[in-house]
């Protein structure tokens, strides 16, 4: 596993590239974009995926294109090429939970789009805009979550969870002993157990 983590770390390798190119450290980094410099590492190393809110102070600060740093292009500045992405329309419902949970209304309240190569095909999609910090730093309260419908999460994976009546954005995690767990990114927060 370890090893298919560092050969997939592009955009880990290319943000310690960027960084180390500046003469920036873990720390002065992470102060610039107002993470912590073990948040950096997880990211060079490929522990951790930015959010995209990261992702895009990231390719603000170095100037640089997201693509660029996702491996997806090899044009490093969009100033090297202008290319308008093709939309697709994805439904926006109320806000999600990062936090104790909320009840999401079912009906759309708008219509946001994201680029085609974001979303797989045949595969629907939904977003929720966050309120809360649980999943900081990886998500920020007010950040607009992109979900991929699905009813299979994998272990690790951050979802969008439905329990007792409440709806949350966190971790699924399963525990040695067999429970599962909806987990917080921010250690503020206590894991909240699937029961049932």
């Amino acid at each position: 596993m370890e090893n298919k983590q560092l050969k997939d770390n592009i955009v880990g390798e290319r943000i310690q590239s960027l960084r180390k190119e500046r003469g920036m450290s873990l720390d002065s980094l992470g102060k610039e974009l107002g993470v912590s410099k073990a948040y950096i590492s997880y990211i060079e190393r490929g522990e951790r995926q930015p959010g995209r809110n990261i992702l895009v102070r990231l390719a603000d600060f170095f100037n640089t294109d997201i693509d660029w740093m996702m491996g997806r292009s090899d044009i490093r500045s969009s100033s090297e090429e202008f290319a308008i992405p093709r939309l697709q329309p994805i439904p926006v419902y109320s806000c999600i939970s990062c936090g104790t949970g909320l009840w999401v209304n079912e009906q759309p309240e708008a219509y946001t789009g994201a680029p085609d190569w974001m979303l797989r095909p045949s595969k629907d999609y939904f977003a929720n805009p966050a309120e809360g910090n649980s999943m900081y730093p990886t998500i920020e309260n007010g950040d607009c979550i992109i979900f991929e419908q699905t009813e299979n999460v994998r272990y690790g994976q951050i979802g969008a969870f439905s329990l007792n009546g409440s709806y949350y954005c966190k971790r699924l995690e399963k525990k040695p002993d067999g429970s599962f767990w909806l987990m917080s990114d921010n250690e503020d927060y206590d894991p909240i157990p699937i029961t049932g």
